[in-house]
């Protein structure tokens, strides 16, 4: 689980780049795993950071990401974050969808057949409202 509020740079990508790794280390990798990220505001990436965010993706799939569930919300350029996310997700071969809903996202994941707590999830959220 992700959440995080943009815009972003290099030092934020990288300082959440580590915790992600941190967190992706303590999998299970035996097993399918997602990713469901909860984007808040203008999430954008410069073209630096976007080529960073692109290889720090590739670097995830390669470690056994099955999917990926984002949601987008309290922002004004919805359609422009889903066109860059996409074209990094596209470019990797991640398998991604974007929802308005934790809810959402969960039952998106469910059905890519990844076990998950809901419970967990939505608590995490509920914690983390940024």
């Amino acid at each position: 689980m992700f959440a995080g509020r943009g815009p972003w740079n290099d030092e934020s990508l990288m300082h959440g780049t580590r915790q992600m790794a941190v967190n992706i280390g303590n999998l299970d990798k035996s097993r399918p795993w997602a990713q469901l990220s909860c984007l808040f505001g203008e999430c954008l990436l410069p073209p630096s950071t976007f080529n960073m965010f692109v290889k720090q993706s590739k670097i995830r799939k390669e470690m056994g990401l099955q999917a990926l569930a984002i949601v987008i919300l309290d922002t004004d350029i919805m359609n422009t974050i889903k066109q860059q996310l996409t074209s990094a997700y596209q470019e990797v071969g991640i398998e991604h969808a974007f929802f308005t809903s934790i809810d959402e996202a969960i039952q998106w994941l469910e059905q890519q057949h990844i076990e998950l707590d809901s419970q967990f999830i939505t608590q995490f959220y509920n914690d983390h409202p940024l």
